[in-house]
C-alpha cells in the first residue's frame, strides 16, 4: 500500500521518503486482515497510519507509515514494536506519557508526534469495536470479549 507522500507501509518502519531500513520489508500480505488507524492526512503535514495484524484477539504484527520527521519516526516504531504480542485491551493501555518515557523527551516542536502516534492507535483499536463478530478474522475476539477481559472474570463472556 503506498500512500500520497511516496511512502509503503510494508516496512515495519516505512518512511514518507519511500527508504526503509533493513529488516522487515515484506508487504501487508493477501490473506490478512489488519486494523489500520490514521491520524492526519499524508502528504499535507503530520501524519501516521498503523496497521495491526490481530490473530487470537492479539497483535501479531504492527507496521506504520509517517511523514518525514524522526520524531514522529520513532514514535511510530515504538508503537509498532510495543503493542506485538500484545491484546487489544493491553495496547489500548499505551499512552505519549510511555513513548516519550521510554524514547525521551520530544523535540521542540514535535510534542505532538507521540499524540499522532497515539491517535492512530486508538483508531486501529476502534475498528475491532465496530466489527460485528461474524465479520471478524478468524481468532479475532469480538470487542465485548475484549472489555470483558480487561474487567477481569466477574466481566462476562462472549462466544463466538
Amino acid at each position: 500500500m503506498t500512500s500520497d507522500a511516496g511512502g509503503d507501509i510494508g516496512g515495519k518502519a516505512a518512511m514518507a521518503d519511500g527508504g526503509s531500513p533493513p529488516g522487515k520489508t515484506d508487504a501487508m500480505g493477501p490473506g490478512r486482515t489488519y486494523l489500520v488507524g490514521r491520524e492526519g492526512t499524508a502528504g499535507q503535514g503530520p501524519f501516521m497510519l498503523l496497521a495491526l495484524e490481530v490473530r487470537g484477539g492479539r497483535v501479531v504484527d504492527a507496521r506504520f507509515q509517517t511523514y518525514p520527521c524522526p520524531a514522529a519516526a520513532a514514535c511510530g516504531e515504538f508503537v509498532a514494536g510495543w503493542v506485538t504480542g500484545k491484546t487489544l485491551a493491553g495496547a489500548a493501555a499505551l499512552d505519549g506519557a510511555l513513548i516519550e518515557s521510554s524514547i525521551g523527551k520530544m523535540p521542540l516542536g514535535r510534542e505532538h508526534c507521540p499524540v499522532l502516534a497515539v491517535k492512530a492507535l486508538r483508531e486501529a483499536l476502534a475498528q475491532a469495536q465496530t466489527l460485528p463478530a461474524e465479520t471478524l478474522p478468524a481468532g479475532m475476539v469480538p470487542a465485548e470479549a475484549v472489555a470483558a477481559d480487561a474487567a477481569g472474570p466477574s466481566g462476562g463472556s462472549v462466544t463466538v
